[in-house]
């Protein structure tokens, strides 16, 4: 089942099938599903809404927020915010969020642009501009496949 409370939106996987759906409203905006424990924990609040989310290779979990626009990182292991504002500047309606095959973090704004975020220092490498209505909320490039996603059981 889902979570208790709140709207969900997106999600994201992680290797070892654990669950990440972000949300917009309630008393979380990020929840974890454990497999293992067979139990959903919620992070609290993390500075607003979180609509898109992914799972990285490195226990990272990423999050699209909304009021404001940003980016949110979590602790996979700790079920902790690590970063709750990092800047997207010029964002207005961030949405989807997806790693790449070199790790880095797209979100996807759907004011018409894209932004490539480096996971460890935060900078934007690349922005694109001119997209029309780009929208997504889950992994977009691809590269969730390679998580060889496993649940237990």
């Amino acid at each position: 089942g889902l979570p208790p409370g709140g709207t969900k939106y997106g999600m994201g996987v992680q290797g070892n099938g654990d669950i990440w759906v972000g949300s917009f409203s309630g008393a979380h905006n990020l929840y974890h599903y454990k497999w293992d424990e067979q139990m959903w924990v919620g992070l609290g609040q993390g500075g607003g809404s979180i609509l898109g989310v992914a799972a990285d290779k490195e226990g990272r979990i990423w999050g699209a927020g909304t009021g404001p626009c940003r980016l949110v990182k979590a602790d996979a292991e700790t079920d902790t915010y690590l970063e709750t504002n990092i800047a997207l500047p010029g964002c207005g309606s961030p949405w989807g969020v997806s790693i790449d095959n070199e790790g880095y973090v797209w979100v996807v704004d759907k004011q018409n642009k894209a932004y490539k975020v480096d996971p460890d220092t935060y900078q934007i490498v690349t922005q694109v501009s001119g997209l029309v209505g780009p929208y997504t909320y889950c992994d977009m490039t691809g590269a969730g496949l390679n998580l060889q996603v496993n649940p237990p059981g």
